[in-house]
This record gives structure tokens, sequence and C-alpha cells, in this order.
């Protein structure tokens, strides 16, 4: 069976809420570490599972990793990006408001927190969200980040991690392939709406334009437009006030508060 990092959480805590003695906890958190590693490794396996009972060895040349050794990708400024976003939220979050943050979630509890106005939010909108789960496992396996199970499993960085997030040392990744656009996956929750005619690249700058509107104003993005209105904008590219006031969700108010910059946007990238 190929664990997930929730299903690691998960035993993590059952191991740490148990009866058990100290020694017991500690051998079985060390085991769910390596098994991570495990998982994650773009080294020989062979050479992960032998490091697991502290003995060296070399390549096996057998293992999946050593027959097609996966492609590394330097991933130092995603890295920067993780590890800030951990650094800025105080590292006291889970994986999941993590990503969610880097993402630019409209996520309630963002909001609460006011995490929706700290540089780093949507700094990492453009990678989906097992992008970001997958990465962030590798910065677990290779030491760079940890959890702290005695704080509800919180994401923190560590003195391997400090030295990416200034830049002495870079972070090699393996490939996550990428299923979909993450924005077209988005699209495909509202009803009518024809992909193949649907302007991504606008509807992209359209959402980038709304989080630096909401971020300034301190509002959530929604507030300002909501999907279903940009997406609109995106198909129909309204030229003038008229067809503006035509897209479900632009109002007079609305309108006069943030029409013309849309309108700009729109007939730059048309």
């Amino acid at each position: 069976m190929i664990y997930g990092l929730d299903d690691l959480v998960i035993r993590r805590r059952m191991i740490e809420q148990s009866d058990t003695d100290q020694e017991y906890k500690f051998r079985e958190n060390k085991r769910l570490d390596y098994l991570l590693s495990y998982c994650e490794t773009p080294e020989c396996r062979r050479k992960v599972l032998l490091a697991y009972f502290d003995d060296i060895s070399d390549n096996c040349n057998n293992c999946d990793n050593c027959i097609n050794p996966p492609k590394l990708i330097d991933g130092t400024v995603l890295a920067q990006k993780l590890l800030s976003t951990i650094y800025k939220t105080g590292q006291y979050f889970g994986q999941a408001h993590v990503i969610n943050v880097i993402r630019g979630s409209e996520d309630k509890k963002i909001i609460d927190k006011g995490h929706n106005n700290l540089s780093v939010y949507g700094i990492g909108k453009n990678k989906s969200k097992e992008f970001w789960q997958s990465f962030l496992r590798q910065l677990l396996a290779y030491g760079h980040l940890k959890i702290n199970f005695q704080k509800y499993g919180a994401v923190q960085i560590t003195n391997i991690g400090v030295e990416v997030l200034k830049n002495k040392v870079k972070f090699l990744y393996k490939d996550i392939p990428i299923k979909m656009n993450q924005e077209i996956t988005r699209l495909t929750k509202y009803k009518n709406i024809n992909l193949s005619n649907t302007n991504v690249d606008l509807l992209n700058a359209l959402r980038f334009l709304r989080l630096s509107i909401a971020k300034k104003q301190k509002l959530p993005a929604y507030t300002i437009f909501h999907d279903s209105t940009l997406i609109q904008m995106s198909e129909r590219k309204p030229r003038n006030k008229s067809d503006m006031l035509d897209i479900d969700g632009v109002g007079p108010i609305k309108f006069k508060k943030y029409g013309l910059i849309f309108l700009e946007t729109i007939n730059n990238l048309k």
C-alpha cells in the first residue's frame, strides 16, 4: 500500500496519543519518516531502505530509480516560495492551509487569519493543489521540512530548508506530471461553458487583476466579481460600458468601482 501524507499524519497522531513508551513512539515515528522518504526519493530505493538500518550501500542498479532515473528539475524558486509561505504564516499551520495560501484560496480560515494580506498570498496560483502537495512531500522527504505533531501537524522549516530559503543551496525535485490545466478544471463546474471558446489567458489575467484589487482593499476576491462573472467577460470580451453591464454580476455600482480597469485589461488582451 502506498501512503499519502494525510495517512501518515493520522498514523503519527495515533502513535503520539497511544499509551506506549517513548522508545516505541520514537521507532514508529522514524519508520514513518523513512516510509515517506522511500516513496518520494529519486535515489536508489535499496540505499534508502538500508539507510533505515543505518547501513551504507551502493546503488542496486535494479530498482525503478536506478533503471530509469527520474528527471530532476531545479525547483529552488518554487521551494523558496513555499518555504516563504510557511515562514510568513508563522510555521503554525498544516500543509492544506499553507497550500491554500500560496494558491490564493478564498477559504474562510485564510480571510479570518488575514493571510490574504500577506505578500506570499497567491504567489503559487499557477500551480495546482496536487502539484504543491507532491512538491511539499518532496521537501519533507529531503529533510527541508518537518512536521511538528505536537502542534497539530504544523509544517516547519529545518536548518537545511533555511539554506534553500536564503539561496545558499539549490533544491532539485522529481518531475511532477500535470494532469490538466487547473484553470480548465475550475471551469468545468460551470454549466453552459464552451471550454474551446474560453480565453484562458484572459481569464487568468482577469483573476490576477481581481486578486490585486482585493489585496489592496483587504477584501475577499469574490466580493469584487465572482468567477462566473469573469468567465463571461473572458468569453464575451465586452468593449464598452454597455457591453459590460450585460454581464451577469456587473451592475452600475460594480461598474463604477471596477468596470473601467477590467475593460482596459480585456481590450489590451483580446
